[in-house]
């Protein structure tokens, strides 16, 4: 508990480095793009409409609103990749600022983590672009959709900073997550329901958590109904879990970072 405490004390403390950490990230990513942050939005909207022509007489007939279906779960898909895929190469990446800048390491995937919330709370603004064009309406749940949100963004931010840390020490890490991330995408039901999968293989969405993220964001955003308390067990547990994993894999690779760099 301590530990935890002091975490968040040095976390408050190193805000203004946090903050330019995360505007470094963003000046790198829309570098020479006319567009800019409005990426943010066209990128989504662009993927969603791709699938939604691909997949719309394949796989949804059964499902209501197909566009708000699709663009709900590969917000919540995407977030997670990009704070997850940008954490993966924080700490090798950011070899000049472990070297040369007294800080917490783990503020480098923290800066990751956010700026990917940045770009998720973009594309929220073409999420309801879509719901006003399809005609899904908007149910007074939505108000409630930064929960599901704060979730996935501490389910990354633990996960990110266990792959960083594997990152330092074995450099296929990266190769290995890019094949995990491509899994996830078929695995988490984004343009197909989860009930048109055989009855044998639902125990693979209990046991994703990006399942759960995505389900309790669609009931908030699709059918205006509450998350369960079991729902939110299960996502706080997915959270705590990656949290104490990356947490522990961190503290116990810190110390030899300066030697693999």
């Amino acid at each position: 508990m301590e530990t935890m405490k002091k975490g968040v004390q040095d976390s408050l403390r190193y805000i203004p480095l946090l903050q330019e950490l995360v505007k470094r990230d963003f000046k790198m990513k829309y570098k020479r793009t006319y567009l800019g942050m409005l990426w943010s939005m066209l990128d989504p909207l662009l993927h969603m409409l791709v699938i939604t022509i691909v997949f719309s007489q394949l796989l949804g007939r059964d499902i209501q609103y197909f566009a708000v279906y699709v663009m709900t779960g590969r917000l919540a898909l995407t977030f997670f990749v990009q704070a997850a895929n940008g954490g993966v190469s924080s700490f090798v990446g950011g070899g000049l600022y472990i070297k040369s800048v007294k800080m917490p390491l783990y503020m480098l995937p923290l800066s990751k983590a956010v700026s990917a919330l940045i770009n998720e709370a973009l594309s929220l603004l073409a999420l309801a672009f879509i719901i006003w064009i399809t005609g899904a309406g908007f149910k007074w749940t939505i108000l409630l959709l930064p929960v599901p949100i704060f979730y996935i963004f501490l389910f990354s931010f633990g996960m990110g900073m266990a792959l960083a840390t594997w990152m330092v020490f074995f450099r296929d890490t990266s190769h290995l997550f890019g094949v995990v991330t491509t899994l996830l995408q078929f695995l988490t039901p984004v343009f197909y329901s989860a009930d048109s999968v055989p009855v044998n293989f639902q125990w693979i969405f209990q046991i994703n958590p990006l399942y759960h993220f995505v389900t309790m964001m669609r009931k908030l955003v699709m059918y205006g109904t509450l998350p369960t308390l079991i729902d939110h067990l299960i996502c706080v547990s997915c959270c705590a879990a990656a949290l104490l994993v990356g947490a522990a894999v961190y503290r116990n690779g810190r110390n030899k970072f300066i030697l693999h760099l």
